[in-house]
């Protein structure tokens, strides 16, 4: 889903270009090339991943949205998932996850689709949050 928001949908090209792009080289004919390069490997391996012939955009959010509906079920109530009384390596890849797109709403985030379904599951934000404060503050 990252690769899908950040690379391919045009909507954030300006996210791409300041967090990748522009770092990189200030010459403006290989910035193009760089972003070129990067939407379509982005395209690549997302059509790899899935059977479809082309991109389906809305599918993706969509599937995306199914998946956070359950990892949110999955961790409920609980602070850590599984139940756990500490954080574990899944809790640690939920973060991975999470953690860009959270981040990134204050960057300028044009299709509000994606954290709009984070945020949308409290118990997933506190969760980010908890292991942000503990390991990252």
């Amino acid at each position: 889903m990252g690769l899908l928001t950040l690379y391919v949908n045009p909507r954030h090209n300006h996210i791409m270009r300041e967090q990748y792009i522009e770092p990189s080289t200030s010459n403006s004919v290989v910035r193009k090339i760089l972003a070129h390069q990067l939407r379509r490997a982005a395209q690549a391996e997302l059509l790899k991943s899935g059977e479809a012939p082309a991109l389906d955009v809305d599918g993706t959010f969509a599937d995306a949205d199914d998946a956070l509906g359950a990892l949110s079920t999955l961790l409920g109530g609980n602070e850590w998932f599984f139940g756990a009384t500490s954080p574990s390596l899944f809790d640690a890849s939920v973060f991975a996850y999470l953690n860009p797109i959270l981040e990134r709403s204050a960057h300028g985030w044009r299709d509000l689709r994606l954290i709009t379904a984070v945020i949308s599951r409290p118990n997933l934000v506190i969760h980010r949050q908890r292991i942000f404060d503990e390991y990252y503050s």
